[in-house]
């Protein structure tokens, strides 16, 4: 090869690279890109029907500076091999960072956002918490399999009238026509039939708006303390099993206990039948291994065996 062959080799070799580079970025940065994809075609029919449907995916999937656009480019790439191959993980998932949603909403992070009613200052939220924490859905609603909305559990881990008020007016406006209202935990139990589904929810956030004596009117100490599993039993003898019926089904004892709880007049006589039957394990449950020993070591010789039917 001549010299002025190798020239222009040099010369035109770059110059395509730099072309098929800008090329493919300019063609993925289109919406119809991801289209093209069958997979896809759901997440592009939620985005197109969103009210993000003026921001390209790009905008939202590509972090900010060089550093992002590399980043995507090669997640691309990426994608676009695992789709010809039919190689990749389902459902398709996406990490969304905040920096995207600051190019357009940065005024919220200092401010007061009003929407359907309600009020949300955002600058008071724990630093590191991601806007998809809440909004995880605002681009591909039918299509998110692992929704995230801002529920009322959410608000009440600091609107708990200990970190910060709990009172509704202090995010709730008076008068104002619900047009949408998401359904979370918090609606479910207190709906028509809080009576039964009011246990089902996270525990911790009834504090924020009701008392302990306002629980305790029917139940024991609610939410149960970390220590409750060790110390229930007492509780229940205390009680009786009627209180703990209010809320769990008596099946609910043997998921832990594999027996039937509390023990029956005819547990003792019995209860090596049902260690040989069920292993150890089952007593340990509750037990520690010196409460079998204080009486066994005590009281069962070595050398006698246990017969199959004891007290019989």
């Amino acid at each position: 090869m001549g010299e002025r062959k190798r020239r222009w080799l040099y010369l035109l070799v770059p110059l395509v690279l730099a072309a098929s580079v800008g090329a493919f970025s300019f063609l993925s940065s289109q919406p119809r890109f991801c289209n093209s994809c069958h997979i896809m075609r759901q997440d592009y029919s939620s985005w197109k029907s969103s009210t993000h449907k003026e921001v390209s995916c790009q905008e939202c999937h590509q972090q900010s500076g060089i550093t992002g656009f590399i980043l995507s480019q090669m997640s691309l790439v990426r994608m676009v091999i695992s789709n010809t191959s039919h190689f990749y993980d389902k459902p398709i998932t996406a990490h969304i960072f905040d920096s995207p949603c600051l190019n357009c909403h940065r005024k919220i992070k200092k401010g007061i956002a009003v929407s359907n009613g309600i009020r949300i200052s955002h600058k008071e939220l724990p630093a590191g918490q991601l806007c998809t924490e809440c909004h995880n859905t605002i681009a591909h609603d039918d299509v998110v399999k692992n929704k995230k909305q801002a529920t009322m559990e959410k608000c009440t881990v600091c609107h708990n009238n200990k970190t910060t008020s709990a009172a509704c007016e202090t995010c709730h406006e008076k008068g104002v026509k619900i047009t949408k209202r998401r359904k979370g935990p918090w609606q479910v139990v207190h709906g028509g039939k809080w009576r039964k589904t009011h246990g089902m929810g996270n525990l911790s956030s009834c504090s924020a708006c009701h008392g302990e004596a306002y629980c305790k009117k029917c139940h024991l100490q609610m939410p149960h303390s970390s220590s409750w599993p060790y110390s229930h039993g007492k509780n229940a003898k205390q009680t009786g099993l009627d209180a703990c019926y209010q809320c769990h089904q008596q099946s609910f004892c043997q998921e832990c206990h594999w027996l039937d709880m509390p023990h029956n007049q005819k547990f003792l006589p019995e209860h090596p039948q049902i260690v040989m039957k069920k292993g150890e394990k089952i007593c340990l449950n509750c037990h520690v291994r010196h409460d079998c020993d204080f009486c066994h070591s005590r009281h069962i010789h070595r050398a006698v065996t246990i017969p199959k039917k004891i007290g019989k």
